[in-house]
């Protein structure tokens, strides 16, 4: 008989980076070796469209009561299945009364903690809810689950000061979507950058290597975003991130950009830019933070770098230098492929839900 598993997230399956490309993409793995699974997101389709867009502030109220409705519909069934897996939280506001619930009820939980969301950073889009989240929630889950998954060694060591029984599983991406793109050796380069609306930003803290690298090279720049964003650069094209376009908007980038700002909250960031672009044989050049020293491999996949300076001379070397690009590109490939591929990491999540399922 299979065992059965309940995914408890926020939002609907393959919408959101935190959950595509960390334990959505090994569904069917989970399936093949004796689990089936449920997925019950707070918020569905229709609600995620509208939760990050500016005003329809009566829309989002109705969406988060509908979704506080369904947790409270499915406390009722937690008993049925062996695992339940939280993906940062049960619900997204107020304390941890529902946090509680789900782990009083469920026979094993799993807490998969993404960033450092105990820090409740708010976004100009939904500042309201700053003020209606309580970070008591992540400690509750970090302390009382059964077993927590990070994404980094930072986030990992900070868990450990709750909790022993974690496993930091990077974001990782599958090497059979995530084909290579054929290297361009034209003169006329593509530099880009992909994320979501709340971290487009720290685009800003280049902003002027890039104007000035555009003016020298006449080079394009592409950004992939969650909204066709008009901003203040030549020569660039701003595009809606899709899905089932992702992979072949990125290969349309040559050089990719992975600007931090350095503050606490990119500690818990896990380099998927980076993972991204280089498995796409794509150089990255990134800013130099403790994350991105471990996924890049400085001046062998990519390059890290601290300055404006830097990254002017660092983009200037990897347009010029067409060997160096391709070298880079190679590497990158087969960098990402042992270490932050799906094939060499699923073994990981199996692993736990093995260990907890059989102590029942």
């Amino acid at each position: 008989m299979k065992k059965k598993i309940l995914f408890i997230c926020p939002y609907p399956i393959n919408t959101v980076p935190g959950q595509r490309l960390k334990y959505e993409q090994y569904f069917s793995y989970f399936k093949q070796n004796n689990y089936d699974y449920d997925v019950k997101s707070f918020f569905n389709n229709e609600e995620y469209k509208i939760l990050y867009s500016r005003g329809k502030l009566l829309k989002k109220i109705f969406a988060v009561f509908k979704g506080y409705l369904r947790r409270f519909y499915t406390s009722f069934k937690l008993k049925n299945y062996d695992l339940v897996y939280v993906f940062l939280n049960v619900t997204p506001l107020g304390g941890s009364f529902f946090e509680k619930v789900y782990r009083f009820l469920s026979n094993k939980m799993i807490f998969d903690i993404d960033d450092l969301v105990y820090l409740n950073k708010s976004y100009k889009e939904n500042k309201v809810a700053k003020y209606l989240r309580s970070s008591n929630k992540y400690y509750y889950l970090m302390k009382f689950s059964d077993h927590v998954i990070t994404c980094t060694s930072y986030l990992d060591n900070f868990v450990k000061k709750f909790n022993k029984n974690t496993t930091n599983i990077s974001s990782t991406v599958n090497t059979k979507i995530y084909t290579p793109k054929k290297f361009n050796r034209s003169k006329k380069l593509v530099i880009g950058w992909t994320g979501s609306f709340s971290t487009l930003p720290y685009l800003n803290l280049i902003k002027k290597v890039i104007i000035k690298v555009q003016k020298i090279y006449n080079c394009e720049l592409y950004i992939i975003s969650s909204n066709k964003e008009i901003l203040g650069f030549k020569n660039y094209k701003s595009m809606i991130w899709k899905s089932k376009t992702e992979v072949n908007d990125l290969k349309k980038i040559d050089i990719g950009l992975y600007p931090l700002p350095k503050e606490e909250w990119v500690k818990g960031k896990s380099g998927l830019k980076a993972i991204q672009f280089m498995s796409l044989g794509i150089p990255v050049i990134a800013s130099d933070t403790e994350i991105n020293r471990k996924v890049i491999l400085n001046n062998k996949t990519g390059l890290l770098v601290n300055s404006e300076k830097e990254w002017f001379l660092a983009l200037k070397k990897l347009i010029e230098n067409k060997k160096l690009r391709e070298r880079m590109s190679n590497n990158g490939i087969y960098h990402v492929r042992k270490n932050f591929s799906v094939e060499v990491n699923k073994d990981r999540y199996l692993k736990i839900f093995n260990n907890l399922t059989n102590k029942n």
